[in-house]
């Protein structure tokens, strides 16, 4: 069964993407606004009642903007401890997704949901690895560090977005106050262009299979789409490894293109 996935908008002011079959349509994270949603839910032929839920990432709010709003239509799936963070920042949750045991994943339609753990400074932040069939998918985003479980969980993905928010040196010499520089350097910041050209390296160096990379949560004040792509993109090819796979950029403002894996 063919998978398909889309980014709304990936970045510090809003995340919002969506993975789907032909039977199944899950949000991952709603933190853009209720009218941009569904707009771009309208443009897929879809309306917020099509969806089979809203996987959460963290508690940050340009990562659950709209999260009540949707949960009227659909059930919100994520941790315990990330569901009472929510819930703290005076976000009405109406209807929620239970599961057995949450990060040894679970089922939504014909998708299989594997939640991993990242580092970021949220309460229990997660990505998601989401396969259909032999097709799968995979979001990294909002790490400090990338971990061997990270690694092993997106290592075979068909596509996966992760993330590449800054350039080291634009985020030392640029007008962030000191706290939030090093909040971003930490082990539960973001990670930088280099590293997520290390972990691109990494991950095709052993799987012939990723057919698309897509760049995300790209800073708008330490980076810019074009570095973040030319540092992955051309390092890939410098050591031989961008083969058949297409890497592109997700940004804040507009959608993707629709991804599919055939």
């Amino acid at each position: 069964m063919g998978l398909k996935f889309i980014s709304f908008a990936s970045g510090s002011k809003g995340n919002c993407s969506l993975v789907m079959t032909d039977n199944t349509a899950v949000l991952i994270d709603a933190g853009i606004t209720v009218k941009r949603l569904t707009e771009e839910l309208a443009k897929l032929g879809l309306v917020p009642e099509d969806l089979s839920g809203v996987l959460v990432t963290h508690e940050h709010s340009d990562h659950i903007l709209s999260i009540d709003k949707f949960s009227e239509f659909t059930d919100v799936y994520t941790s315990d401890k990330t569901l009472k963070a929510i819930v703290n920042r005076n976000k009405t949750i109406d209807k929620v997704g239970e599961v057995l045991n949450f990060m040894y994943g679970f089922d939504i339609g014909d998708l299989h949901i594997n939640p991993f753990s990242i580092s970021h400074d949220a309460v229990d932040p997660v990505g998601y690895s989401i396969t259909s069939g032999d097709a799968k998918f995979s979001i990294s985003t909002d790490s400090g560090v990338v971990t061997k479980g990270m690694l092993d969980a997106i290592r075979d993905s068909n596509i996966l977005l992760l993330e590449a928010n800054h350039d080291i040196n634009m985020l030392r010499k640029g007008s962030y106050p000191a706290w939030l520089k090093q909040r971003i350097l930490g082990i539960r910041g973001h990670i930088c262009n280099d590293v997520t050209l290390n972990v691109s390296c990494n991950i095709k160096s052993t799987n012939g299979n990723l057919q698309q990379l897509i760049l995300g949560h790209i800073s708008q004040e330490n980076n810019t789409e074009d570095l973040a792509y030319k540092t992955v993109y051309n390092g890939l090819c410098q050591k031989d490894l961008l083969g058949d796979t297409n890497v592109s950029v997700a940004t804040q403002d507009c959608a993707t293109q629709l991804f599919k894996i055939l």
